[in-house]
């Protein structure tokens, strides 16, 4: 509890780039599939492909992650290639998706991909600032099982180095197409 207790209050003192109401993304705060605390700030220096979803969802979130991982090993041949590639999904189902849930969940995918969780307000508070909107799916409300659903938003957000917003890949992007993107986006700003 304590842990939590000071995770929240370093999340309140921690100030938000994300003021302008079309902004996209922000600064945030959670815990890798480690148990570390991580922030925006670690991963400054890289692209990042965000992910927002949960382990126990049965199809667009193994997709979505499977085409991430194929648009990683993509990138990671092409001749030339040196941009570094940060791959996040972050849980909206921090209930069952612990550290150590999401550590066995993304090694299905892609080694450098981070699962990244935290307490409820902290994951809206992230979810927020990118936008995304979850919920309990309709037909799981009242359920006081572990097998409930989460209706969530399946976009793939693509961010620059230091951050800032580039572009949303739609859900069912193949991993080749979302590589061939970051391809020619990253030859149109050198």
């Amino acid at each position: 509890m304590k842990k939590i207790l000071a995770l929240i209050l370093a999340l309140l003192a921690f100030s938000t780039s994300a003021d302008a109401e079309d902004t996209i993304g922000g600064r945030w705060l959670l815990n890798n599939h480690f148990n570390e605390v991580v922030t925006d700030q670690h991963f400054t220096g890289k692209f990042r492909l965000i992910f927002f979803g949960y382990t126990f969802c049965p199809d667009v979130c193994p997709t979505s992650l499977s085409n991430v991982a194929d648009a990683m090993d993509i990138l990671e041949k092409t001749e030339g290639f040196k941009e570094e590639i940060q791959p996040l999904f972050i849980s909206v189902d921090p209930k069952r998706d612990t550290p150590t849930v999401l550590r066995e969940y993304v090694k299905n995918f892609h080694p450098k991909i981070i699962g990244l969780t935290g307490p409820e307000a902290i994951i809206k508070r992230t979810a927020d600032l990118f936008k995304v909107k979850y919920s309990i799916a309709p037909e799981s409300k009242g359920k006081e099982d572990e097998f409930y659903l989460i209706d969530h938003s399946a976009g793939l957000y693509f961010m620059s180095p230091t951050g800032i917003f580039i572009t949303k890949f739609a859900h069912g992007i193949s991993g080749k197409e979302i590589a061939k993107r970051i391809l020619e986006i990253l030859e149109a700003n050198q």
